[in-house]
């Protein structure tokens, strides 16, 4: 804090860094004023709980605060102490304010915005109370399509709650409408309707600082004096706003950085459980060989298939499309792909059983494409096709739906098809990501071909799966 000190010898101002801050006649006081007027201990300030007094020292002509006359009194920022021919003010050092707040935003920087943001939120209401030498600031910025106050703050440093503005709502409006600073000094504004709240706590200004690049508003006021928005004061609150917006940039760039790194965060979890739930290893020898892909879309994909062998030298092998894309879907599959596989009972069976768990769970909203199948090793293969493009048959005939997808009505039935295998059979599972982006005829079977094909599908607009089963009883 300075003293403003106007009298005989001119204008100055004083440090206020030490109490009892004594003033008087003579040398050793911390302010001296060198006239007959002013007894040789006139006066002192005193600091007590956060507040700041001036008191009387028996000084003979005595003091005043605002024109009255006071043996001690409580001053805030504003007032005036008149002893002999001198006139006092307490103010704030403004470029004290805004070194606090550049300071603020240094250190934001540097540690790529690590300070936490309601600190720093406190930090700007703080810095505009005193650069505007207000009793009380409060910070409001629009989230969420609404408005919400993000901080608050009095002149001493404590915090506030939304209880204690009490002023009229329309008033913030207004001033989160604004793109420049305005003052309304209720004493003085005729035109203007304070409202009974304003009235009660005795509000003599207001002075609105909108942030139009954070979405904001800081809004001051004051009992003890009026606003003054005359050239300085208007670029004054300018630099505020600049300066705070700045800060609140800064802030919320780390918040995004952040919740994008979380984000990333869980897709790379979840790209890792996909992985884990798709098969670690392939049937490489024997009469059944197999290998397949995924290349989702998005981070993960709402495909899934698997392959396992079954009691009774038999495999079983599916692939499963959830429409949509992004984490729900990826987790349905998942899902789906679990609930098939672990199934007992015939797979048409299963699959009415997976229709109704998905209209229970979905309502219609979310639906799914499946093809299953077991294979004996003499070569019978028994599916059910809910829905999905028939899979390639290389050698013999497609193997077309059956049935539905699943998730659509309740009453839906699957039949189970048939077909027998020759040796040197292969069987080609797709989702119609693949179909999308490259026509079924144009496929190859031959394993060169297919990794090729899929290499080159480096951005799918869809998820793209296969599966191959190359059946060699030989």
């Amino acid at each position: 804090m300075i003293l403003l000190v106007e009298g005989p010898d001119g204008e100055r101002q004083v440090p206020l860094d030490t109490f009892p801050f004594e003033i008087g006649r003579q040398p050793e006081n911390h302010l001296v004023l060198p006239d007959a007027r002013v007894s040789r201990h006139h006066a002192r300030l005193l600091a007590d709980n956060g507040r700041v007094f001036v008191e009387d020292r028996n000084s003979r002509l005595g003091i005043s605060v605002n024109g009255q006359a006071a043996k001690r009194a409580a001053v805030a920022q504003g007032d005036l102490i008149e002893l002999g021919p001198y006139r006092l003010r307490i103010a704030v050092r403004r470029a004290d304010a805004f070194s606090r707040l550049r300071e603020i935003l240094e250190v934001a920087r540097a540690m790529d915005g690590t300070l936490a943001t309601p600190k720093l939120l406190d930090a700007i209401v703080d810095a505009a109370v005193k650069v505007t030498e207000s009793d009380r600031g409060f910070l409001f910025l629009r989230r969420d399509g609404g408005v919400e106050m993000a901080a608050a703050r009095d002149a001493q440093g404590a915090p506030l709650d939304e209880t204690c503005l009490r002023v009229p709502r329309k008033l913030i409006e207004e001033g989160l409408s604004r793109r420049e600073a305005f003052a309304i000094n209720f004493d003085a504004d005729r035109e203007i309707d304070p409202g009974q709240t304003v009235v009660l706590l005795e509000l003599r200004s207001s002075v609105f600082v909108p942030l139009p690049r954070a979405g904001g508003l800081l809004y001051l006021d004051s009992r003890s004096a009026g606003a003054d928005l005359a050239a300085g004061n208007r670029e004054l609150l300018e630099t505020l706003a600049l300066e705070a917006s700045a800060v609140l940039e800064s802030a919320r760039g780390f918040e995004e950085s952040e919740r994008r790194r979380k984000l990333e965060d869980e897709l790379a979890l979840a790209r890792e459980v996909q992985r884990n739930l798709q098969p670690r290893e392939y049937p490489r020898e024997g009469w059944l060989r197999a290998w397949g892909a995924t290349i989702p879309s998005r981070q993960i994909a709402g495909d899934s298939f698997d392959i396992r062998a079954l009691p009774g030298d038999r495999w079983a092998f599916g692939i499963v499309d959830v429409s949509g894309k992004g984490a729900g879907a990826a987790l349905l599959a998942a899902l789906l792909q679990g609930a098939l596989f672990m199934a007992t009972g015939s797979l048409a069976e299963t699959v009415a059983r997976l229709n109704r768990f998905l209209l229970d769970r979905q309502q219609g909203e979310q639906y799914a494409t499946l093809f299953v199948a077991t294979l004996h090793k003499d070569g019978t293969l028994r599916y059910v096709n809910a829905g999905h493009p028939p899979p390639i048959h290389a050698g013999g005939q497609p193997l077309a739906a059956t049935g539905m997808p699943l998730g659509l009505i309740d009453s839906a039935a699957w039949e189970m098809g048939t077909v027998q295998l020759a040796p040197g059979d292969r069987v080609i599972l797709y989702s119609d990501g693949l179909s999308d982006a490259v026509p079924v005829a144009k496929l190859t079977t031959d394993d060169e071909g297919l990794h090729a094909t899929l290499a080159a599908l480096t951005e799918p607009e869809d998820d793209v799966t296969v599966l191959v089963v190359d059946y060699d009883p030989a």
